[in-house]
């Protein structure tokens, strides 16, 4: 087991370092491997970008899905994946979960590419877009982040850095290769960072350094560790789930959650005819 965990690190790493399938490899129209997921509300709605692992969709992220539009989010998954012909998870789990093939910067680039398009529809606010992220994902949300705060200043990229009020980041590669290893994020951006502190597969002691780093450089970046927990905590289906681990998570998560949605313009008046706090954070998890 301990041999395993230690080729799936090494192979993050060869990712990183080589990049073997980069965004040439993938069809050039990425629009139908596009998921947008909108509340029936009608209204304007912030905007939460799920990034899954390298095992792609699960079903603790149809649960976030889930939960998130109950509070009114509109929820976008970007297929990378399938838009190089990566479809079978046994083939997901020997060559993108080893880094024979994809790193995270090609999934953030993915992003960069179709985001304008969904930013300019009339249901979605751009100005309050989250990110969430985990394990390989979690690497593609932090490369992400690092190309739009480095591309502010040499506008590579159209995409406003204000517009994403928080990251949410579960135990991703923070290793070798990756930007953010020596980049940094758009000061604005709140970004929590969950790691179980014995993940074996990704190092939260390489985590818990790159925040670090991060936030001397002007980032709002806060790693919370969990003791005994380990990779993939937050997966109800795996035998590694720890549900302590993932409540308090949910729970910080939440608070975040109601801030962006409410912020600025949208700011509510807490008297009788306010929405219940209850009802706004109540869950999914039963």
């Amino acid at each position: 087991m301990k041999l395993r965990y230690q080729v799936v690190l090494v192979g993050f790493i060869l990712a990183a370092i080589s990049g073997n399938c980069t965004s040439s490899d993938r069809v050039s129209d990425l629009t139908s491997f596009v998921s947008l997921s909108v509340p029936r509300s009608g209204a304007v709605n912030p905007l939460a970008i799920l990034f899954p692992g390298c095992l792609n969709w699960h079903p603790h992220h149809a649960r976030w899905r889930k939960r998130l539009l109950k509070q009114g989010y509109a929820v976008l998954y970007l297929d990378s994946f399938g838009a190089r012909g990566i479809t079978k998870k046994s083939v997901m789990r020997t060559q993108v979960c080893t880094g024979n093939l994809m790193s995270g910067y090609d999934r953030a680039t993915d992003l960069a590419e179709i985001l304008p398009n969904i930013w300019a529809r009339s249901d979605i606010d751009e100005t309050k877009t989250i990110l969430m992220g985990w394990s390989h994902g979690g690497w593609s949300v932090s490369d992400f982040l690092t190309l739009v705060a480095t591309s502010r200043e040499k506008n590579v990229l159209d995409l406003n850095a204000d517009n994403f009020k928080a990251a949410i980041l579960f135990y991703p590669y923070c290793g070798i290769g990756t930007l953010a290893s020596s980049g940094r994020f758009p000061p604005h951006t709140k970004v929590l960072l969950f790691h179980g502190l014995e993940d074996r597969i990704t190092k939260a002691p390489e985590c818990r350094l790159q925040a670090k780093s991060i936030a001397r450089k002007g980032g709002d970046v806060e790693f919370i560790g969990f003791s005994g927990a380990r990779h993939w905590f937050d997966n109800h289906t795996e035998l590694v789930y720890d549900k302590a681990a993932t409540l308090q998570a949910r729970e910080l998560i939440d608070v975040e959650l109601g801030l962006v949605k409410y912020s600025r313009t949208n700011v509510p008046s807490f008297n009788d005819s306010s929405p219940d706090l209850i009802q706004l954070y109540d869950g999914v998890f039963q």
